[in-house]
């Protein structure tokens, strides 16, 4: 899935829409690391980490100077981002009077410990990740002139397949009634293109199981909320000892779910607060 989202990124003017992609996990379970990583092999990739303002993120996306925004004003142009007939945005620059134009199209992989708000989930690709298990080694980093040749080969594909590539997505995938399918075509554009029957299998796959996630918790209420749910669904329906009703949480999302380091607890995990 995401090695597609990559390729994608090398052609993504010939479509639409394209996918975001959300990596949800605890602290030191390697997201950072993955999103550089496909930073590193993408098209004309920036990274943004969290000690970047919402107005410098939102002016390193267009590569232009913008006005102070706020995170919630991120966070809607991140929702609107992913189609290109939504992406533009006007304002005006406060220092010279002028009224300028932001586009912010294009696919961005977002890292945090807590997952997002039901609409903008809508629009992404959920990829969770986990801590290293003692004794596991991480895969080794690509040396600095393959992966230079390898962006190399991308560009030159994407030059070469950008034509036959937007044939295939206005014929095949062009229109559609749910954003998943809208997000998933560029890469099923792509793996028709390249013609593997495994390629395609596996990205059905990965899709299949993206259609089973449920929307990730944004709150610590959400937690709970979930945990009681399934246990009704269990058949728990006359009472729930409120340490059953946090082991179900940890079950359903981790016992790491919105620790922002090794020692918080967070509410979900407070029996008193959960009563």
């Amino acid at each position: 899935l995401l090695s597609l989202v990559v390729m994608a990124s090398y052609v993504q003017a010939v479509f639409e829409a394209v996918p975001l992609v959300l990596v949800v996990g605890p602290p030191g379970s390697g997201k950072s690391e993955l999103a550089a990583a496909m930073v590193e092999t993408s098209a004309n990739g920036v990274v943004v980490n969290g000690q970047t303002s919402p107005a410098t993120a939102i002016r390193l996306v267009d590569a232009a100077r913008g006005k102070e925004a706020d995170f919630s004003e991120l966070v809607q142009m991140l929702k609107t981002s992913y189609k290109r007939s939504t992406a533009l945005k006007e304002w005006t620059d406060p220092r010279i009077f002028a009224v300028r134009r932001l586009n912010f199209f294009g696919i961005k992989v977002v890292t945090n410990t807590q997952g997002t708000d039901e609409i903008l989930g809508s629009r992404m690709f959920g990829v969770r990740t986990r801590r290293l298990p003692k004794g596991g080694k991480r895969g080794a980093d690509l040396p600095p002139e393959e992966l230079s040749r390898l962006r190399d080969d991308l560009h030159v594909w994407g030059m070469e397949a950008a034509s036959q590539l937007h044939a295939i997505y206005r014929e095949r995938y062009a229109r559609h009634t749910r954003c998943l399918d809208e997000i998933a075509a560029p890469l099923r554009a792509i793996a028709d293109l390249l013609g593997s029957g495994e390629l395609k299998a596996r990205l059905e796959r990965a899709l299949e199981v993206q259609e089973g996630l449920s929307r990730l918790p944004t709150s610590d209420l959400d937690v709970v909320e979930m945990a009681a749910k399934e246990l009704v669904r269990q058949g728990y329906r006359d009472q729930v000892a409120v340490a059953h009703l946090i082991l179900e949480a940890k079950r359903l999302v981790g016992a790491t779910w919105g620790k922002e380091r090794e020692g918080d607890i967070p509410r979900w995990m407070q029996p008193r607060w959960v009563g």
